[in-house]
């Protein structure tokens, strides 16, 4: 028997109640209202993720036979996953060629596949582990800290997985030393909640928009949320099947408190979905505005799967005016969090402004997993890998 609980709360409610808090550590799951698209049809919600689960799918294969037919050649990879040089010979698998959740049947696609590919150099693998590994002696240096970060469990719920998978899931989980962790593509909540079963110091939140959801997993122990800050930036959905950030007031050792943001934006490369990618980054852009304008605290943390790259023309518009900084910004081409086409799509975003979470972060503390570490992880786990930072959580410079 299911014995794990949840709140369930509905915004609407919540709104009526946002002059008091409500501090919890409990479960959470955000239920869906009149009006939205899967209102009282969560049969309806598993059954359009399952057909774009098989879209998905399909057209892997329709781009492993465009791949196969034109003699692309497929990147060779040293045993610490790294980029060697283009083989001669095509290889390509369903997981090799799955980034971006497809971009078969677009020149455009294609095009940027394999320039993605071509961009990567090689590189000194000792080198690149020396820099994503964090000297914790330092860091304790500096007084109390804590983690953050995001996580694209691919297709969770969608995707067929064994025990065995959700236990490695719960290890990558626990191997980030995240307190707080966005995550994202969460078809339903029984498969979120198999995960947690392998995380009994965790608790979750789960958003309600489109078919997949965005949620939070965190520390009990060390974090807290206010239930009545809780919402979504509708704006940035962009259509009633995408995923409208999430947004909730965090709390970390009764310290560091600020606005936690998590999204995940429109995803491929044809020219429809850059432009809708590029207005929900606009919208973004104008709710941190907005945000900033009718708030004293102005710590913001977002983060989330972009489903593009730190000064593409998508996400331009998210930076303007100069509010935010993106942490994975300037970073090697090394480090990845897409695994087939070694692409940093996943971003920790913090204000940067004065009294802002820039102030908070630990400098150079982003980084991510070995994905080696884990076997199979392609299949059991996801294509994506954590991204997380470090920040001081014993003190708020507000």
């Amino acid at each position: 028997m299911d014995k794990m609980n949840s709140l369930k709360v509905r915004l609407s409610d919540i709104q009526q109640q946002r002059q008091t808090h409500q501090w919890t550590s409990n479960n959470l799951v955000v239920q869906e209202e009149e009006g939205d698209v899967f209102f009282k049809n969560e049969a309806g919600r598993k059954e359009f993720l399952q057909g774009e689960f098989e879209k998905y799918e399909a057209a892997m294969k329709e781009l492993h036979a465009k791949v196969t037919a034109e003699g692309i050649k497929p990147l060779i990879f040293d045993s610490n996953g790294q980029v060697i040089e283009r083989g001669t010979e095509p290889e390509f698998t369903q997981e090799n060629i799955s980034v971006m959740k497809g971009a078969s049947g677009s020149a455009k696609g294609m095009k940027a596949l394999e320039q993605l590919g071509d961009g990567i150099s090689p590189v000194e693998t000792g080198d690149i582990k020396e820099a994503m590994k964090l000297k914790q002696q330092i860091i304790d240096a500096k007084g109390k800290t804590a983690t953050i970060g995001t996580f694209n469990i691919e297709w969770l719920g969608t995707k067929k997985r064994k025990d065995s998978d959700y236990k490695q899931i719960a290890q990558v989980i626990k191997d980030t030393g995240a307190q707080i962790l966005g995550i994202q593509e969460v078809s339903d909540e029984k498969a979120l909640k198999i995960v947690m079963k392998n995380l009994p110091d965790y608790g979750y939140i789960l958003g309600k928009s489109g078919g997949q959801r965005v949620g939070v997993i965190f520390d009990k122990k060390r974090v807290e949320y206010d239930v009545n800050s809780i919402d979504q930036i509708d704006e940035a959905q962009v259509g009633s099947r995408l995923r409208a950030p999430l947004l909730v007031d965090m709390k970390i050792d009764g310290g560091f408190d600020f606005t936690f943001v998590v999204t995940h934006l429109k995803a491929m490369f044809d020219d429809k979905a850059i432009a809708t990618r590029t207005e929900q980054a606009k919208q973004i852009n104008k709710w941190i505005t907005e945000h900033h304008k009718n708030n004293e605290d102005k710590d913001l943390v977002m983060v989330g799967d972009f489903n593009d790259f730190v000064g593409s023309d998508s996400l331009k518009p998210l930076g303007k005016g100069g509010n935010v900084h993106f942490l994975t910004e300037g970073l090697p081409k090394s480090f990845y969090s897409n695994i087939p086409y070694k692409g940093l799509i996943d971003h920790c975003v913090v204000t940067n402004v004065e009294g802002g979470s820039m102030e908070e972060v630990l400098p150079g503390s982003i980084h991510t997993i070995n994905e080696k570490d884990y076997p199979n992880y392609l299949e059991s786990v996801s294509d994506h890998k954590p991204v997380v930072f470090v920040v001081r959580s014993d003190q708020d410079k507000d």
